[in-house]
Formats: structure tokens, C-alpha cells, sequence
């Protein structure tokens, strides 16, 4: 009995399974890219590796990473944010410094000497000084990110405040 072995010397894939790899491989791309590069770039408060990506008044980002000091400056006064510890800078008294890493609502601001959490802050506006409001949740987190613009890294909806859309 004989055995007959093919070989096929002259092979080559058919045309869609070569444009079927191509789609995958430049998919796969795309995903890293996206992930690794630019999904990073647009969290807030994540300090961007490209010179001149940050705007000059911009104190959310780069914050991280950290910043000249120029805008260290700028940000003290203007935002309450990067001031020095000596207390060489510091924000006007109606804006509140920073006084822990920004890690959502458990960011901590400081104003008139009393540190709270972001999200403590709001409770307590909507419950005494916004009380008789209709909105009052909305009329405290508004207030709260005036006197503290970091606590935008809090969203409304996750403070859990009574009332809140």
C-alpha cells in the first residue's frame, strides 16, 4: 500500500483572510494606543507628559506631576492649590487650600482654618445654609466649588446629599 503525502509548494492565503489580519492588527492598535496614551491624557487632574498641554491657568492639570513656579504661584492664589507649606503664599481668605492629595470626595480643602472633605462640605451647606432652598443640594455644590475648585473632582451625585439630581 502506498502512502501519497501532499505538499503544497506554491501556497498564499486568500486576499480577505490577509485583509482580516490587517483589520485585527490595526485594532489591536488603535486599543493600545487608546489605552495607554490617550484614555490617561483625559483624566482630570493627570499631569500631562506634553509641554504646553496644560492651559497656563489650568490649575487641575499637571497638578501631579507638579508644576514651575510660576504657576505654583498663580494656582495659591487663584485656586488654593500647590501653596507652599512655610505659608510664603496664600489664597485670598475667601478661597480654600488644599491640605491632602486629590482623591475624589474625600479630597480635604481648608477654609477659614476648618479642613473638611469635599463632600462633608456640601452636606453641611445644603443642611444650614442652603436649608429652605429647593436646590439646596445644587445651591451647596455650587457654593463649595466656588470656595474650593479642586472638589470638582466630586461629582454632586456621588455625595449623597438629600435631594440631589
Amino acid at each position: 500500500e502506498k502512502r501519497q503525502v501532499k505538499t503544497y509548494s506554491n501556497w498564499r492565503p486568500r486576499t480577505c483572510t490577509v485583509v482580516l489580519f490587517g483589520v485585527l492588527f490595526s485594532a489591536g492598535a488603535a486599543y493600545l494606543l487608546a489605552s495607554c496614551v490617550i484614555v490617561p491624557m483625559l483624566r482630570p487632574g493627570a499631569g500631562l507628559a506634553f509641554a504646553g498641554a496644560c492651559g497656563p491657568e489650568d490649575c487641575m492639570c499637571g497638578f501631579e506631576a507638579g508644576w514651575d513656579a510660576a504657576k505654583s504661584a498663580l494656582c495659591c492664589r487663584s485656586k488654593g492649590m500647590g501653596c507652599p507649606l512655610d505659608g510664603s503664599l496664600v489664597p485670598p481668605p475667601s478661597i480654600g487650600t488644599l491640605v491632602s492629595a486629590i482623591q475624589g470626595c474625600a479630597t480635604r480643602c481648608q477654609l477659614k482654618g476648618i479642613p473638611a472633605d469635599c463632600s462633608a462640605r456640601v452636606v453641611y451647606a445644603s443642611n444650614n445654609r442652603f436649608k429652605f432652598d429647593p436646590n439646596k443640594c445644587q445651591s451647596a455644590y455650587d457654593l463649595v466649588l466656588a470656595q474650593c475648585s479642586f472638589c470638582s473632582v466630586c461629582p454632586l451625585s456621588s455625595i449623597g446629599c438629600g435631594g440631589a439630581v
